[in-house]
């Protein structure tokens, strides 16, 4: 048993997993204990070689936000 390491989430980008369960499934006590993976749906997101960053940009930050209102949502279930 390894506490103070991560797990490494794959699939719940491009793969379509389900990120809610997946961090229901991983998520410690504090808050943290887990690891997404989602580089193909965020590297991949577009071929616009002239707006790439702004793109890429957008969708690693729409995977944040949806990670956080994961944990919101998980912390509001717990109260």
């Amino acid at each position: 048993k390894h506490p103070h390491v991560p797990i490494l989430i794959p699939g719940v980008g491009a793969q379509g997993g389900d990120l809610h369960a997946c961090i229901e499934g991983a998520v410690d006590s504090m808050g943290k204990g887990f690891l997404i993976n989602a580089s193909r749906s965020i590297i991949f997101a577009t071929k616009n070689l002239v707006d790439y960053s702004n793109i890429t940009r957008k969708r690693a930050l729409e995977l944040r936000n949806a990670i956080n209102e994961s944990l919101d949502k998980l912390e509001s279930e717990s109260i």
